[in-house]
């Protein structure tokens, strides 16, 4: 079966509530270009994104005017941490930076999160005296943490 060519993508809103295909994605392919994937249903699905596009938890992807799928991230392991105070949360994001791993912000309270590595998960276990959680999480871009900075 030839894949079916998708675009635009828009953002979901309260009309899509109940679609029932999906296409599934890991959280470290939101830029990919240009790929071929089967929904849920089996359904092969070419997705191209034009320049400077990202695809979001939630997109709805058409052909032509009908709807063939919605967006899923998976959730993976993540490493969260929730700093007491700016300098510790300060701490957290450069011991990470230094790593080149995204960092990212989930709310307002200082709660960081980073996609798992088992080396740095046990650095961080070290160096942050135990505040250092294991967990399955939604990693989205959106919350990526320079992304935040320079957006807003």
């Amino acid at each position: 079966m030839e894949p079916i060519i998708v675009h635009p993508v828009a953002a979901a809103n309260g009309d899509f509530q109940d679609i029932t295909d999906v296409l599934v994605m890991e959280w470290f392919e939101y830029k990919k270009v240009k790929f071929v994937r089967k929904s849920t249903s089996g359904v092969p699905l070419l997705l191209q994104l034009s320049r400077g596009q990202t695809w979001h938890h939630g997109d709805l992807l058409f052909a032509g005017k009908r709807l063939m799928a919605k967006i899923q991230f998976k959730n993976s392991p993540v490493i969260s941490f929730s700093a007491k105070d700016w300098k510790t949360a300060t701490d957290f994001c450069y011991f990470i930076g230094n790593r080149h791993l995204p960092v990212f912000c989930t709310c307002a309270d200082l709660c960081f999160q980073v996609p798992y590595d088992g080396n740095l998960y046990d650095a961080l276990l070290v160096k942050f005296n135990g505040r250092i959680q294991l967990t399955e999480g939604l990693l989205q871009q959106n919350n990526m943490l320079h992304l935040r900075l320079y957006t807003k």
